[in-house]
């Protein structure tokens, strides 16, 4: 199918519309960009260096066929580079920078529609060239790569989900050409669901997801073994995590959503963790709509800056995203909301620190009544 990109020379100025955004960011340099190459696009990932990397999946018409794209764009952005992934049936749920500048991603693969699903990890040089392309499987059971994560410039570590462990988790060592080195299924780990994975200065392995309406967080030994475990929080709530970050002070730092008001609606949850699995702080942030948050980063001067985005109609039609800058402890300090764009979710933030100020980039989808564009935010702090 021949793609076409639309807004590629358009550029926008985005109107907030929170009061006080003008007095939290640089009104001048603020970009707004839409690009479509197929009826439909989720957009979870972007990197950032002198180019912007965006990992996208893609669907086309009556969702025949997925696969996932890669694309860079420039400052202005100004499309330079597209990969598209097609020959497996796949999509990519997560990736990492590596140290030499390259890439890994890892989603699942589906090559045909009686197979069942398959890890499938896939790493490039810097300039999104492809080295390889591999897939890992247990037979007859469904298999899903949520993270991959570098241990080291010869080790990889994948974080599954497989129907052949009784708490659905796996984690899986490969080496830089994507061998398989050992895995393992973490048996002694409480978990319903194991998405999320960051490793450490010292190579220590953190994953986290959900067990039952709880929220988890685990460290892991080279053997598999669990060196502690964090639960927030037992009760009739919902709790749900959607990133986990490594933080300057050798913490952790997590975002996600929890129903525990009165309203049951989902408000914002940031939960702070030191080094050895303890609870260090909790904060909620509430608004008269539900709100999820899907990306939490640290500044250098150790506030946090929160994205994601809020239903705004009972239908579960109309979404607007914002961006949430907190102190060290979590309090709201600035928002932005994108209420003056068509219906958007923001799923990814980075934050760049190469300059005296910090510049906030930003992916996600807008979304349309028969398709979604690819959606990216760019402005300066003050």
């Amino acid at each position: 199918m021949k793609h076409k990109t639309l807004n590629l020379l358009i550029y926008f100025i985005i109107i907030f519309s929170a009061a006080i955004a003008d007095e939290w960011i640089n009104s001048e340099n603020k970009i707004i960009k839409t690009y479509s190459f197929n009826n439909n696009h989720t957009t979870y990932k972007i990197f950032t260096d002198s180019t912007h990397y965006i990992v996208s999946n893609v669907f086309e018409k009556k969702y025949s066929k997925k696969y996932s794209m890669i694309i860079s764009i420039n400052e202005k952005g100004e499309l330079q580079k597209k990969i598209d992934l097609k020959n497996t049936n796949n999509q990519i749920l997560s990736g990492t920078k590596l140290e030499n500048g390259g890439f890994l991603f890892v989603g699942y693969s589906q090559p045909r529609s009686d197979d069942w699903n398959k890890i499938y990890v896939v790493k490039t040089d810097k300039d999104l060239n492809i080295k390889w392309e591999k897939i890992y499987s247990s037979t007859n059971y469904d298999n899903k790569g949520y993270s991959i994560a570098e241990l080291n410039e010869n080790e990889y570590c994948i974080l599954g989900n497989t129907q052949a462990s009784k708490n659905n988790a796996l984690i899986l060592k490969i080496d830089s050409n994507g061998n398989e080195k050992w895995f393992s299924y973490l048996p002694n780990l409480n978990c319903t669901f194991a998405t999320h994975m960051i490793v450490n200065k010292k190579e220590e392995i953190i994953v986290a997801g959900q067990y039952l309406k709880q929220l988890f967080v685990a460290k892991v030994n080279k053997n598999g073994k669990i060196i502690w475990n964090y639960n927030y929080k037992d009760d009739k709530n919902s709790h749900r995590l959607y990133e986990i970050k490594n933080t300057f002070d050798g913490g952790i730092i997590l975002v996600g959503n929890t129903t525990q008001n009165k309203q049951k609606k989902k408000d914002i949850l940031i939960i702070k963790l030191s080094n050895d699995g303890k609870e260090e702080w909790v904060k909620t942030l509430g608004n008269e709509t539900s709100e999820v948050a899907y990306d939490i980063e640290e500044t250098k001067k150790s506030n946090y800056i929160i994205g994601g985005f809020a239903l705004k109609d009972k239908k579960g039609e109309l979404y607007h995203s914002f961006i949430i800058k907190t102190d060290s402890l979590g309090k709201q300090l600035e928002r932005i909301d994108l209420d003056d764009l068509s219906s958007n979710k923001l799923y990814d933030l980075n934050i760049d620190y190469n300059k005296k100020i910090n510049t906030i980039t930003g992916v996600g989808d807008i979304e349309n009544s028969n398709k979604s564009d690819i959606l990216f935010i760019k402005f300066d702090e003050k």
